[in-house]
């Protein structure tokens, strides 16, 4: 069953903020309350009246046994909408979005084949009869497929609604189904043209943990209708915590200015060498005076301490699940992410960005992760 969403939820997520009333577009004007420290404040009500709306078409999809396409790209997006999208026996497009996926569909159906095609060679073992440069190649072209069009790999007919989380980014999907009559359903911001899209939800569409709590909230919709047994989320909005006072969207830095203050490039650089003063010597008639060589003591060779290896106990405790490296880590609770990011020297940051950063540092060896 999905739980009601009240006032007080969507504020502690950080769901009223708008932008900065100097980027707002006036065609928003009817979602927002007011402004504060030349922020707009959503009206989160109106934000409840939509999410009933988008309810009664739940139900109607419900009945012709419909699909939702959700479609989010943003770095603070990209792992919610695909786990809302796998709980809920759905699509999703968490990646760039291919010119042509909707309208041309049957173009995308023949790379979609292509994938099919090479995870059946892999089944079979027919691709370990191929020279190993071919090998190499055709799994870097699934990768690639796999990355792009894994979400709707299942997909043969277009879906009957479509999920963006931020419309003007995804502006071309939204395009696209308006070309198609599908209905489109958006988190729209205060920065946003609303015409086109015709289940507007008004909510901040750069907090993670408020795109988090309406997009599970959606898919729980949705697997009410269907009558589906949906598992908890992988990335509950109660994970995402929201700093006081600041509504957690991105810092932005002006084009073209560098911050060599950053404690990053400090690291990467390392400490400046200190560089003794020239000195220039007077010029006079008298002779030059011809300095004795000071014998310099020779220093003698320390001994350096063996260097022990760090053993993988971090690593030893982790479940390899399927063979893949990401599905292993999402399992894991925060703190034990938080645990081993500290033996890279990695700083704490939220779920899906320490397991994109381990995910690089990070492989899979006779069934075991290990450092790389």
């Amino acid at each position: 069953m999905a739980k009601e969403l009240t006032r007080e939820m969507l504020w502690e997520a950080g769901a009223q903020f708008g932008h900065q009333t100097k980027r707002w577009n006036p065609k928003m004007k009817p979602y927002i309350y007011g402004e504060k420290n030349k922020v707009h404040i959503i009206d989160l009500q109106q934000t409840l009246w939509r999410l009933e709306d988008v309810k009664k078409l739940m139900a109607t999809l419900a009945t012709k046994k419909g699909k939702i396409l959700f479609v989010g790209t943003k770095k603070q997006a990209k792992w919610i909408v695909k786990d809302a999208a796998e709980r809920s026996e759905n699509f999703y497009v968490n990646q760039r979005w291919l010119g042509g996926t909707l309208t041309n569909l049957k173009t995308i159906h023949l790379r979609v084949k292509r994938l099919w095609n090479i995870e059946r060679q892999e089944k079979n073992g027919e691709l370990k009869l191929l020279p190993k440069k071919e090998q190499i190649l055709i799994k870097k072209e699934k990768e690639k497929l796999e990355k792009f069009l894994g979400g709707i790999k299942g997909m043969k007919e277009l879906p009957q609604a479509l999920f963006v989380v931020d419309p003007k980014e995804e502006y071309i999907a939204v395009k696209e189904a308006q070309k198609l009559r599908i209905p489109v359903i958006a988190i729209c911001d205060t920065n946003v043209d609303p015409d086109g899209i015709d289940y507007i939800i008004p909510a901040n569409d750069d907090t993670t943990r408020a795109i988090a709590i309406i997009t599970h909230h959606i898919a729980d919709l949705y697997g009410d209708a269907m009558g589906l047994k949906m598992s908890e989320p992988q990335f509950k909005p109660s994970e995402f915590v929201r700093r006081e006072g600041d509504d957690n969207r991105p810092e932005r830095r002006e084009f073209g200015k560098r911050d060599f203050n950053r404690p990053e490039r400090r690291e990467q650089s390392g400490p400046r060498p200190v560089v003794a003063p020239v000195v220039e010597k007077p010029v006079t008639d008298t002779a030059p005076v011809v300095e004795k060589p000071v014998k310099t003591p020779v220093p003698t060779p320390v001994e350096k301490a063996p260097v022990i290896e760090e053993t993988n106990s971090a690593f030893a405790s982790i479940g390899v699940i399927d063979n893949d490296l990401e599905k292993s880590l999402t399992k894991l609770k925060v703190d034990q992410l938080e645990k081993i990011a500290s033996e890279f020297g990695l700083k704490k940051a939220k779920k899906a960005e320490m397991i994109e950063q381990l995910t690089a540092l990070l492989q899979i060896s006779n069934n075991q992760i290990v450092k790389k």
